[in-house]
């Protein structure tokens, strides 16, 4: 799998695993300074278009564009550092939700449990 692959490939789920590679994603965007990379010459619109050409395109696509690429990889590397960056909190979230959640229904089950067992035998 190629790195443009890789950054644009979305979380499946909420998993431990997910979560890690998310935070590869982020790391690896972070090494490579893409959180800091000034695009602002460019127009909003113009930079999200060529993000969009980016996550749309194959390394083969981007190739054939020669000098075009450029601005495209710099564009949706900048972009994907904050995407990346809302996705890693986005998955956290769900992923404590989820513990949250389970352990909520673990807690009740064992209080109805207590419950039946501290029920008197006459009742």
């Amino acid at each position: 799998m190629t790195r443009l692959e890789w950054l644009v490939s979305p979380a499946r789920d909420a998993s431990a695993t997910s979560v890690k590679t998310t935070i590869d994603k982020l790391t690896w965007l972070r090494a490579i300074d893409a959180h800091q990379m000034d695009v602002s010459v460019l127009p909003n619109e113009r930079r999200r278009v060529l993000a969009q050409v980016a996550r749309r395109s194959t390394n083969q696509g981007l190739e054939r564009r020669k000098e075009r690429k450029f601005p495209i990889l710099l564009a949706f590397v900048a972009q994907a550092a904050v995407d990346q960056l809302d996705e890693v909190v986005a998955l956290f979230d769900q992923a404590v939700s989820a513990r949250e959640s389970r352990a909520k229904s673990k807690t009740d089950e064992a209080l109805v449990e207590r419950a039946k067992k501290a029920r008197p035998a006459s009742c």
